[in-house]
């Protein structure tokens, strides 16, 4: 994605979960800008329909990358997730915060 997300795994299903992997560097000093606006995610992700979970992790050994793992009920659900005002917010802070997208 070119909106500053990292590369992202999930495993698509109509009739079942769908879990992504998606990976978060960012820049040379916004790293405390980008984990802040992606915890701002994290709640409201939460608390939307078809969320199974949502989990965000900082690594030790790089202050500025971050992974999200998240399963939600089907793809419908994701794709809700994706449109959601919160979502689009966050896009635009990683587009100015996080680094090229990388594979996971």
């Amino acid at each position: 994605m070119s909106s500053g997300v990292g590369g992202s795994l999930s495993r698509r299903s109509a009739d079942g979960p769908v879990t992504v992997l998606a990976q978060f560097v960012a820049r040379q000093g916004r790293g405390a800008a980008v984990r802040d606006a992606l915890l701002g995610v994290v709640a409201a992700a939460r608390a939307e329909s078809g969320n199974l979970r949502y989990d965000l992790h900082q690594l030790k050994t790089n202050p500025g990358g971050f992974y999200a793992l998240a399963t939600w009920t089907d793809q419908g659900a994701l794709d809700a997730h994706l449109a959601s005002p919160p979502m689009r917010s966050i896009m635009a802070e990683q587009a100015a915060g996080t680094s090229s997208p990388r594979p996971c």
